[in-house]
């Protein structure tokens, strides 16, 4: 299967955008371990506390909510983030056996993952009390990131269609 975006025959958009995801969702782990063993960094703001919001904010709305959910159901603060990246490694996981599949399963990833993004997005638009517990500058750049995974995995699909075109053609 040819892809949109092709580093060193290596790395498709897909395989982009599930890292980009896993990134996301380690970024607010930094800040837990080291609150962990540091408690006076909980009083103050700093890059850690940024890192925090911005992954948290990044992170797709549904595991956001199922994340606190668990925090509700389980009352422990540690167990949403071995879920968070559990979530992160079962998808890179996942995607890295889907990906490496047949072309059906693998066009079947991207249409799934991108359906994910597109009403991601439009959830974070939506007036929800959720969507308005961080600053509008972590908002849009964690917008940015899911339009960027969207775009991604959009380029791979097109340079499917493309090269499926001109293989029938010739």
């Amino acid at each position: 299967m040819k892809f949109g975006i092709d580093l060193r025959n290596k790395r498709t958009g897909a395989d982009i955008a599930v890292i980009i995801f896993q990134l996301v969702s380690v970024l607010p782990t930094f800040y837990v371990f080291v609150a962990s063993g540091y408690i006076a960094i909980l009083n103050k703001r700093n890059a850690l506390t940024a890192l925090f919001d911005f992954g948290i904010c990044a992170l797709p709305r549904w595991e956001t909510l199922l994340l606190s959910f668990l925090y509700r159901l389980f009352s422990s603060e540690m167990a949403p983030y071995f879920v968070m990246l559990l979530i992160a490694l079962a998808l890179g996981v996942a995607s890295k056996r889907v990906l490496m599949g047949s072309v059906k399963k693998s066009m079947a990833f991207h249409i799934v993952f991108s359906v994910f993004i597109v009403a991601d997005l439009i959830i974070r638009i939506l007036p929800f009390g959720f969507n308005s517990q961080f600053t509008l500058a972590f908002n849009l750049g964690a917008a940015a990131v899911r339009a960027v995974c969207l775009a991604l995995l959009i380029a791979d699909m097109v340079a499917y269609k493309r090269s499926a075109n001109t293989d029938s053609a010739s």
